[in-house]
C-alpha cells in the first residue's frame, strides 16, 4: 500500500490530493485495490485474493497470446514439482504479489509507473494485465532460448532487472530503461486484454472458484459424515 500512496504523493498536488486518490484507489468500487490485500475464505489458504485472480488471467492471457512461453515455463514448473501456471495459484505469491499489490510501482521506476497508473485510473486493474503481458514479451525470446531445468526464470527480479552473474543487478532490462515512458504506455494501451477480453476472464474465474467451491464443501460433508 506505501507504494501507492507513494505514486499518489507524486502525482498530486497536495496531501489531501494524494490521500483522495490513495483512498479512491482502495475503497472506489471499479478499483477495489485494498481486494488485492485480502484474507483468504479458507483457513490456511494463500489471501489476497485479487491479486489470486489476476495471476490465473494472466496465465490465461500468456496461454493465448504467448502459448511457447506459457508450455516452457509450466515444464519448468513440473521439473520443480510445481503445480501448472507460474503466476497461479501459490505460485503467485513468489512471482508477481510485487507487480500486483503495486500495481507495478515496487519494480519500475516512478516515471513508468506513473504511466502504468495514467491507464490504471482510466480503465482499472486491466491496466496492470496490460504491464504484465509487456514483461511477458519482453523475456520470451530470451526465456526460450533457457533449457526448462534452469530455475533462473524462477527469480522475479529478472523478469525486470538485468543479471550478473546469475544474480539480478539494479539495472532495469534494456526494454524498460531504454523506451521512452510515452512510448512504453502507447504500447501498454494496445496490449492485451481488451475491456471485453477482461471482463470475460474475471467472469470465467469467478465460475471457476465458485465450482472448485462446491467440490470442497462437498469433500468436507464427506468426511464429516464419516466420523459418525
Amino acid at each position: 500500500m506505501n507504494s501507492v500512496a507513494g505514486i499518489a504523493c507524486i502525482a498530486a498536488d497536495s496531501d489531501v490530493q494524494a490521500f483522495n486518490i490513495t483512498s479512491k484507489i482502495m475503497r472506489d468500487p471499479f478499483y477495489s485495490h485494498r481486494d488485492v490485500f485480502g484474507e483468504g475464505k479458507r483457513k490456511g489458504s494463500l489471501g489476497f485474493p485479487l491479486a489470486c485472480q489476476l495471476g490465473w488471467m494472466l496465465d490465461r492471457l500468456m496461454e493465448k497470446y504467448h502459448p511457447r512461453l506459457s508450455e516452457h515455463l509450466n515444464e519448468l514448473l513440473a521439473n520443480f514439482g510445481c503445480k501448472k501456471g507460474i503466476f497461479s495459484g501459490d505460485n503467485v505469491a513468489y512471482m508477481a504479489l510485487k507487480w500486483f499489490l503495486t500495481i507495478f510501482a515496487s519494480v519500475l521506476p516512478p516515471p513508468i509507473s506513473l504511466r502504468i497508473y495514467d491507464q490504471f485510473i482510466a480503465d482499472g486493474h486491466v491496466a496492470a494485465l496490460r504491464a504484465a503481458m509487456l514483461t511477458l514479451r519482453d523475456v520470451e525470446d530470451e526465456w526460450l532460448k533457457i533449457p526448462s531445468g534452469n530455475p533462473k526464470m524462477l527469480t522475479p527480479r529478472l523478469w525486470f532487472n538485468v543479471e550478473d552473474n546469475g544474480m539480478p543487478t539494479e539495472e532495469l532490462r534494456p526494454f524498460w530503461r531504454n523506451t521512452d515512458p510515452s512510448t512504453i504506455a502507447r504500447q501498454a494501451a494496445l496490449a492485451p486484454p481488451s475491456i471485453d477480453e477482461f471482463t470475460a476472464l474475471r467472469k470465467q474465474y469467478v465460475l471457476e472458484q465458485c465450482v472448485m467451491e462446491e467440490k470442497l464443501n462437498r469433500e468436507e460433508g464427506k468426511k464429516s459424515a464419516s466420523k459418525y
